[in-house]
């Protein structure tokens, strides 16, 4: 099952009724994750902040996720449509949720890129 199949299915309860799901990708906050997994599962347990992120048809909402990054644990944030921005780039490329600043793998640069043009055209 790939990704994108299991996030909707693990992070669907945790919507607001009747929101519908759009994009999802998962994303590490905090320190870069080279540098965090650069000291070893010690770093990667001290700086990693795994999360979750979801744009659905009301907002952009933010999930804590496991060590992992494909299970969304709860929601720590619900923000605007406006708030997920930014051009991802190169092997963990930046974006910005509500100005703090998120690092995603390159292989979910796609799917963070409909997400930003689905939010541009409806914001």
């Amino acid at each position: 099952m790939a990704y994108r199949d299991r996030a909707v299915r693990r992070a669907t309860p945790l919507l607001q009724p009747n929101e519908q799901l759009q994009h999802i990708f998962p994303a590490e906050a905090g320190a870069h994750p080279i540098l965090a997994r650069g000291f070893g599962l010690l770093g990667w347990l001290l700086f990693a902040e795994p999360r979750v992120i979801a744009v659905t048809d009301q907002a952009v909402v933010v999930f804590k996720a496991n060590l992992n990054g494909t299970q969304p644990k709860e929601v720590l944030a619900r923000l605007p449509l406006g708030s997920l921005q930014g051009q991802p780039r190169g092997l963990w490329g930046k974006v910005q949720v509500d100005g703090k600043r998120m690092y995603v793998h390159r292989k979910f640069h796609k799917e963070v890129n409909a997400a930003l043009a689905g939010t541009a055209t409806a914001a």
